[in-house]
């Protein structure tokens, strides 16, 4: 440690003034961006343990005035809390798990010039990246092939997103082919050089996918709003959405029969910030573990067709 310290002081010591003010300003502007994207969360937060009725009055920036977790109380007093989280949670494993693997082995055929008619298909699952049948139709398809009030419909209309079919397409080019050659002199197979060599060498592209399906899969509610109906179906996201809507319309009944707003213990505003607290909080905490991959995969992923 004392080593890494002189060795710090030496190096700043023989830096030029040019080079001492770039640092400065570099540290400032590297601050200031940290706050700007730190604020709105901690803003957030010191609104959701608020007491709403002081909320109204505004002027919260860091902390809370008068602390309160009414907010949190009205939303985990939902009796479908429980099973809307388990929902999620499964619906976020099985369609993370599927998209990446289905992904991956489109990709796989795809990266390699070798395959016949490769052109032909690349053009037509491009082609599904520009056009989409609209709501309905989807919905006649979903019905049609059972997948109204199933849970299969979080995960199978989800299995091959062809952005994230690109991006580990571009990933697998930048694998020596030499790899590959010397594995097939050995006796490997496609299906083997495909599991053995090319994922443990893609883990930072299959970790930045596999953060983007997840992300997708938790914050989506609206397909659980239109293709489900059964409330053991019902994903969080969806229920939270419901939750606030509820707030919205015992605040405007409120106001109505009341003759004026009357400033609760709980309110839309309130509900929300705990909310988008209780939704972001996980994904927060899983981000960190696949930063080192994530920043890595984009880069590598994207550097040559």
């Amino acid at each position: 440690m004392r080593h890494k310290t002189e060795t710090r002081r030496n190096f700043l010591n023989r830096m030029t003034p040019g080079a001492v003010v770039f640092e400065f300003v570099n540290t400032v502007v590297m601050f200031f961006v940290l706050f700007i994207c730190i604020y709105p969360f901690i803003n957030i937060m010191a609104i959701s343990f608020n007491d709403a009725a002081d909320s109204v009055r505004g002027s919260i920036y860091f902390l809370p005035r008068i602390w309160s977790v009414e907010s949190y109380k009205r939303i985990f007093a939902s009796e479908a809390l429980i099973d809307a989280t388990t929902i999620t949670v499964l619906r976020t494993i099985a369609g993370m798990v599927t998209n990446v693997l289905c992904c991956a082995m489109l990709a796989y055929p795809l990266s390699k010039r070798r395959l016949k008619g490769r052109k032909i298909y690349f053009a037509y699952f491009i082609f599904t990246m520009m056009f989409g049948g609209g709501l309905v139709p989807t919905y006649m398809l979903y019905r049609n092939l059972g997948l109204i009030d199933n849970f299969a419909v979080y995960v199978l209309p989800g299995l091959i997103g062809m952005g994230t079919v690109l991006l580990v397409m571009m990933f697998f080019r930048e694998i020596p082919e030499e790899i590959e050659e010397s594995a097939k002199i050995d006796g490997a197979n496609d299906f083997m050089i495909f599991v053995r060599i090319y994922m443990p060498l893609s883990l930072p592209c299959i970790a930045t996918i596999a953060l983007f399906a997840a992300v997708g899969h938790w914050n989506s509610w609206f397909d659980s709003m239109i293709f489900t109906s059964s409330r053991n179906l019902q994903v969080l996201q969806y229920l939270l959405q419901k939750i606030v809507t509820q707030s919205e319309t015992s605040a405007l009944e409120q106001a109505r029969h009341g003759g004026g707003f009357r400033p609760s213990a709980v309110s839309p505003e309130s509900v929300k910030a705990a909310i988008t607290i209780v939704t972001t909080m996980p994904i927060i905490m899983v981000y960190p573990f696949l930063q080192k991959y994530f920043v890595k995969g984009l880069v590598i992923g994207s550097i040559k067709g």
